[in-house]
């Protein structure tokens, strides 16, 4: 290794006192390039960068250098997700899972996988994500390791997402009792309680869901995790608000924006945002959701998670619609619809036909309305979103009114009193972690 520091050195034309900088001695370096000094990991890190060397080049294995380069293909594929440059993650996963094939490298290529399945899950592709979750769970791997626990928490979003809590909560519980035996890994463990929060809360069961998350804020401020404290916090306020205690969710959200002050954590930021929006929206505009909203949807489509972006984008023609703003209203249903399709999810086309529906009946095309509205009402009957499907049904209940079908609209305005009452116990917000 001193050889190769040695000649990397002349190469670029330094000398030992170059090399040294104010860090170490001229004497440190020749000791280091005669084979006569035992450099720490931070010095050869030091070396490294002076050098514009990997590590695994100075200790000069050819596997330790193809190793090397899997960990910053992956490394770097998670930093391009984060950003929200997806094609680019893509990219250096595929890579990663060329090369890390022949040699057997299957830690590097499980990451990878798992990496792949995530973003599919947040561009609303769960087949997709459950073949890449497949190939990842074929290859060799320990329950307790750091890629088990992934895999049981990916398999957990999988199991939620087609709506079996029961299942969902199996696979976090596993993935939790992995991670309590290492005791490691605590954004692991932090994920893992969010998993079993929403599997609770998915099953009806706020005062359990109550519990997990503020396990899950307190595990996570005990590790300086603020990113997922704050993830934490909001999903709180989201349980406080199914509680009825206002002012309690108001005050969680608080705590979620001051931990995220000065950092740089879209994933966080959009998730206060949105349900900062929301619940403004469901207040009836204080403070004015229209700007939450919005931050929400650009956060979202930077970060392309359509999920998201549709939630926000749903809030904002709701918000458009409040207010009276039929060509807003408009153009935002449009986008509403486009984005539901990019799910390929019934619920989601519902929920589009909805908007869809109360805009025609606001703009006095009641008999278009009534057509579009049955079917919408039909399908979110067997849904939670009880708000969306109250406001259908007073939209066809105007729209029946006008057709000259009184009993129609009084069946229409009954179910949307009970589903009014229903939306108190519930709120439907899709928050992936």
């Amino acid at each position: 290794m001193g050889q190769r520091i040695r000649q990397r050195r002349r190469e670029l034309g330094l000398t030992q006192a170059d090399l040294a900088g104010a860090e170490y001695t001229k004497s440190f370096i020749s000791q280091l390039e005669g084979g006569h000094a035992d450099p720490s990991l931070d010095t050869l890190r030091f070396l490294g960068r002076r050098l514009q060397l990997g590590l695994s080049t100075m200790a000069g294995d050819a596997v330790d250098q193809r190793l090397s380069m899997l960990t910053g293909l992956v490394a770097w594929a998670e930093d391009a997700a984060r950003g929200g440059r997806l094609d680019a993650a893509r990219r250096a996963i595929e890579l990663v899972r060329e090369i890390a094939a022949p040699g057997g490298a299957d830690l590097h290529a499980a990451e990878a996988l798992l990496l792949l399945a995530d973003l599919e899950l947040r561009a609303g592709q769960p087949e997709r994500a459950q073949a890449a979750l497949d190939e990842a769970a074929r290859l060799p791997y320990s329950p307790t390791s750091r890629v088990g626990a992934r895999l049981a928490l990916t398999a957990g979003r999988l199991a939620l997402r087609r709506g079996d809590a029961g299942a969902a909560a199996s696979w976090f519980r596993r993935a939790l009792g992995g991670l309590r035996r290492t005791v490691r890994h605590p954004d692991l463990g932090v994920q893992a309680l969010l998993g079993m929060a929403a599997a609770a809360t998915q099953s009806g069961e706020p005062r359990q869901a109550r519990r997990r998350l503020q396990s899950a804020v307190a595990l996570a401020k005990r590790h300086g995790l603020d990113a997922w404290g704050a993830r934490a916090l909001v999903r709180l306020a989201l349980v406080h608000r199914l509680e009825a205690l206002s002012e309690e969710a108001a005050a969680a959200l608080t705590e979620a924006a001051r931990l995220l002050r000065d950092a740089d954590e879209p994933r966080a930021r959009l998730e206060i945002a949105l349900a900062r929006g929301l619940l403004a929206l469901e207040r009836g505009g204080s403070p004015d959701p229209v700007p939450l909203l919005q931050e929400a949807r650009d956060l979202a489509a930077r970060l392309g998670d359509r999920r998201v972006e549709f939630a926000a984008t749903v809030g904002l023609a709701r918000a458009a619609l409040a207010s009276a703003q039929l060509e807003q209203a408009s153009d935002l249903s449009g986008d509403v619809h486009a984005l539901a399709e990019a799910l390929d999810d019934g619920v989601a086309r519902a929920r589009a036909d909805a908007l869809a529906g109360r805009v025609l009946a606001a703009r006095g095309r009641h008999a278009e309305a009534s057509y579009v509205l049955a079917g919408a009402i039909a399908a979110l009957r067997a849904s939670d979103f009880s708000d969306e499907l109250a406001e259908a049904a007073a939209a066809a209940a105007e729209s029946a009114q006008d057709g000259g079908d009184s009993e129609l609209a009084d069946r229409y305005l009954v179910l949307a009193a009970e589903a009014r009452q229903l939306g108190a116990a519930r709120w439907p917000i899709e928050l992936p972690f």
